[in-house]
C-alpha cells in the first residue's frame, strides 16, 4: 500500500528530481548530512536481528555496555564475558532475564574486575578506560582472573544466604565481593566464609529497621540510601564487611 510523507515546502519543487538535477546547494547539504555510525565488531547474525527488532519496535537505544562490547573485541572484553558466564551468577540469582539480553550483568562483572584489579571506583566513571587500556594487550590476565574466581569460589561457600538477603543487591553484593577480595590479599586460594554468615545475617536483618540502626550498621545503611555507588561509599561498605568476614 503507497503511503504519503510529509514533505517540507522547499523540497517539494524537486519531488521526482535525479539527485543531479538538484541545486548544488542542496547537494551539498545531503553530501554534507552527519550520520552517527556505530561498528559493530564480533556479533553474529542472531545478535544484529535482535538489535534491530529493539530498535525497530521499541525505539531503545543501545545502553552503555552494548556500545563497549560493539567498540572492543580484545583480551579484556572476552575475560569478563567469560566470568560472567559463571554458574555462580545463577545459583545467587543476581541478575535477571533482561539483565543479561541488555548486557547489564557483564557490565557488574566488569566493575567487579576493575574493583578487584584496581580497587573501588566512582561508579563506572573509569570503566571505559579500563576496557581501551587493556583491549589489545592485557597484562596479568591469568593472575586476575584466577584470583576473581578465588573470590567467586569463596561467596559460593555463602551462596544461600546471598540469595536470600539483601547481598543479592548490587550496591551490597559489590561491597561483600570486594570485602571478599581483600580477605584473600594477592591468594589465588579460595576461603571459606561459612563463619560469618551469623555476621552478615545480622546486619541484614538490622536494616530492615533503620529507625533503630547506630554505628556501623547507620554508616552501612547510609552508604546504600546517599549514592551507592559513589567511591567514598563503596569503601565505607567494604569496610564494614571486612570486619564481619574477619571475626
Amino acid at each position: 500500500t503507497a503511503r504519503s510523507y510529509p514533505v517540507s515546502v522547499a523540497y517539494k519543487p524537486h519531488i521526482g528530481s535525479k539527485f543531479s538535477e538538484l541545486p548544488s546547494a542542496l547537494q551539498d547539504a545531503i553530501w554534507n548530512y552527519q550520520l552517527a555510525v556505530q561498528e559493530l565488531r564480533g556479533w553474529d547474525p542472531h545478535q544484529i536481528r535482535a538489535l534491530f527488532r529493539r530498535l525497530n519496535y521499541v525505539v531503545e537505544k543501545l545502553n552503555a555496555q552494548e556500545m563497549r562490547h560493539s567498540q572492543y573485541f580484545g583480551e579484556f572484553v572476552n575475560t569478563v564475558e567469560r566470568l560472567a558466564d559463571d554458574r555462580f551468577w545463577d545459583d545467587v540469582a543476581l541478575f535477571s532475564r533482561r539483565d543479561s539480553q541488555r548486557m547489564r550483568d557483564i557490565e557488574f562483572v566488569s566493575e567487579l574486575f576493575v574493583l578487584l584489579m584496581n580497587g573501588p571506583q566512582d561508579g563506572q566513571s573509569t570503566l571505559d578506560k579500563f576496557y581501551a587500556d587493556n583491549d589489545v594487550a592485557f597484562p596479568h590476565r591469568a593472575r586476575y582472573s584466577a584470583r576473581f574466581r578465588a573470590v567467586l569460589k569463596s561467596l559460593t561457600s555463602i551462596s544461600k544466604l546471598i540469595a536470600d538477603s539483601r547481598f543479592k543487591k548490587r550496591a551490597d553484593f559489590y561491597g561483600l565481593f570486594g570485602a571478599t577480595s581483600q580477605l584473600l590479599g594477592g591468594s589465588r586460594q579460595a576461603r571459606d566464609l561459612k563463619h560469618a554468615v551469623p555476621g552478615l545475617r545480622s546486619l541484614d536483618q538490622a536494616l530492615s529497621q533503620p529507625n533503630t540502626l547506630s554505628g556501623d550498621q547507620l554508616t552501612y545503611y547510609n552508604s546504600v540510601v546517599e549514592g551507592p555507588n559513589k567511591i567514598s561509599k563503596r569503601k565505607d561498605r567494604i569496610g564494614i564487611l571486612l570486619q564481619i568476614l574477619r571475626s
